[in-house]
């Protein structure tokens, strides 16, 4: 998988409660970076879990986007 998000939820949390939401960059590897993540209410872990994300060349994809909806015409 080249990006996704895994999240375990590991205690209800009530509708409009404030948590406490970290994210800490764990590894780079070339492109694909990799963000363990957790959430909090006060004391009480309420999920935890990994974010992966791809840095993307914006125009290099605009380019690519665009030559193959042309493509599709």
């Amino acid at each position: 998988m080249s990006w996704g998000v895994e999240l375990e939820h590991l205690a209800p949390s009530v509708v409009g409660a404030e948590l406490e939401i970290a994210a800490v960059l764990e590894r780079v590897a070339g492109r694909r970076l990799e963000f363990a993540v957790r959430l909090r209410d006060g004391d009480r872990p309420v999920a935890r879990g990994m974010v992966t994300r791809v840095v993307v060349d914006t125009a290099a994809f605009l380019r690519q986007a665009g030559a193959e909806a042309e493509a599709a015409r």
